[in-house]
């Protein structure tokens, strides 16, 4: 039982911690990152955002449209 809460307040942590990261720029990332071609709505706020990837890591970023 210990186990099961312990892996239910991982789970937890882990979305909050997610959202609080991976949150949307309002500028561009830096060096090393490059724009794409890719522009969408965000379903939860309404904002245009870019997508901006980094080849290196792998990683993408959002980015506001203004």
């Amino acid at each position: 039982m210990l186990g099961l809460l312990a892996f239910g307040l991982l789970i937890l942590g882990g979305t909050l911690f997610e959202r609080r990261y991976h949150r949307n720029l309002t500028a561009p990332p830096g060096p090393g990152w490059e724009r794409t071609q890719e522009v969408f709505q965000d379903p939860s706020s309404g904002e245009l955002l870019e997508v901006w990837y980094n080849p290196i890591t792998g990683q993408r970023r959002y980015v506001s449209r203004k």
